[in-house]
Parts: C-alpha cells; structure tokens; sequence
C-alpha cells in the first residue's frame, strides 16, 4: 500500500568532520548553487502547502532548509527526546488484554481503555499523535467507523509523537493520559482533537477544567511528567514495530499507514469481521 498522508520522522544525517586548516574553496564553489536550491524547495512547499498536500508549519520547513544553506554551524541544535520503556498504569479501567492475532507483535494494551465494545472481535490499534494534521482526520474517521459499527469494534490508542516536528505532541499525550486517570481519558481526547491548533500547556490544563477533572490534581500530574512514561512506552512498542510515521493503524494486525479515505478502514475492517465469522 503506498503510505501518503503520513507524518514521518526526519532523520538528521550527522554533519561530516572538517579537518583543521581545510580550505573553504568547496564551499564558496557550491554556495550559489545551493542558495539556488534551497530557494527552489522553498517554493514547491510552499506550492505545496497551499495546496493542502503537506501538512505542518511551511515556516519551520523554511527556516530547516534554510540553516541547511547556512552551513555548519547555523540553527539551534536539537537534543532528542530519550525513549523509556516502562509498565503502564492501569489508567481508568477497560480490558486487561486481547488475544496476540489481534494485535501487532509485541504490543500490549494491559490496562489501556478501548473504546467500542468490549467483547469486540475486530481490535484497531491506533499509533497516533494529537498535533499531526493528518492524525487529526484520522481520528475524526475512527469516530466515524464506531457510529457504523458500534459494538462490533474497539480502538486502542497508542502514542507516537513525532516530537521534533511536533513540539507539543509529548504533552499533550501526557496530558490525555492524566485525564484518563481521573476517568475522562476519550473525553479529553476528544476535546484535543477538536482544539488541536491550541495545544500549550495553559491550554491542556484549561481543557481540565471545561471537563470538570480535579485540576489541582491534574495540573501535577502533567508539570511532573507522572504520564511520561506510558507516552514513551508507546513510543519504544511503535518504534519496534519499525513505525516511523503517524498514523499508522492496525486493524486485527492488519496495517494501514496514513489518514486513508473511510473506505479503505471499512474494507479492512469488513475483512476482519469476515475472518472471525460475524461478516454480513
């Protein structure tokens, strides 16, 4: 399946060493060329952009490719994120677990809430992000897959913020999972999915609020990173199933990359109900 409408992670290649005393002749000979270039990226993206075909802030991308023409040097450096497996809480509840054939290799949904029914047979595994635009329509389609299906299917989500480009995805999947264990974990969700542009942190604690959550309560848990280590565990079960870009879903382990139309996760989902004999 070709993987458009997928976030992906941007891998810095390190920057080769320059020997003392080297000249800078290679450098000055390709400047122009490059400066030629860069400015060439920064039109089709901005093309692009306006287009709707990619997604994310067109200035970041501008200012990357940018420091890029600059040469060695330029930019602020970044300094990723360290991944933590760790055991997850049980948060506010659901299904203990799923039989292995309906889940991905490896991952484990031990008190994770699902939503949809509980003694579903079709499971979707959701590795996802609350700032990525394209994990954004995703998530609309799955709220649009349980009004046709109901009890038939159940959804896990899972987090995989692509923090380098997506900032305050780390955040708010804490924050989501702070909500969650004061019970609110899919209203808080859903909450975020309709305010994904406005993700601060003053705006993930005055979302608390709105819901009526124990603010005191919550406003701990996310300035102490106290649901840090079920985001990064999500992160390191993504990242072993070789996930490098959001939102990838699994349907009974089946995969499907990127924010496809509602036809192509009702397809697969009819295909599961089909093998485990309750298909029309």
């Amino acid at each position: 399946m070709v993987e458009e409408n997928v976030e992906q992670i941007k891998v810095e290649e390190p920057e080769p060493v320059r020997k003392t005393g080297e000249s800078n002749q290679n450098t000055e000979r390709y400047l122009l060329p490059a400066a030629i270039l860069v400015a060439s990226i920064i039109l089709s993206l901005s093309i692009l952009h306006s287009a709707g075909m990619v997604s994310g802030d067109i200035q970041e991308l501008k200012v990357a490719f940018s420091n890029m023409a600059a040469g060695p040097g330029t930019g602020p450096s970044v300094t990723p994120t360290p991944v933590q497996t760790a055991t997850q809480p049980a948060g506010d509840g659901g299904d203990l677990g799923e039989p292995s054939d309906r889940l991905p290799p490896g991952v484990s949904v031990s008190g994770r809430t699902a939503r949809g029914g509980k003694g579903a047979k079709v499971v979707i595994v959701d590795f996802t992000e609350m700032q990525c635009p394209f994990c954004n329509r995703a998530e609309k389609t799955m709220a649009q897959l349980l009004q046709e299906y109901g009890d038939k299917i159940k959804i896990y989500f899972k987090h995989f913020p692509l923090r380098g480009m997506h900032p305050q995805a780390q955040k708010a999947g804490e924050a989501v999972e702070c909500a969650g264990m004061q019970g609110k974990f899919w209203e808080y969700h859903d909450v975020l999915v309709e305010h994904s542009n406005a993700l601060q942190v003053d705006d993930l604690k005055g979302y608390a609020s709105q819901l009526g959550l124990d603010t005191a309560t919550f406003n701990q848990c996310l300035d102490n990173d106290e649901a840090k280590s079920i985001v990064d565990g999500d992160f390191a079960e993504g990242t072993s199933l070789g996930i490098s870009g959001v939102p990838t879903i699994y349907i009974n382990g089946k995969k499907i990359v990127g924010a496809q139309p509602y036809e192509v996760f009702k397809q697969a989902i009819d295909e599961a109900l089909q093998a485990v004999g309750e298909g029309s």
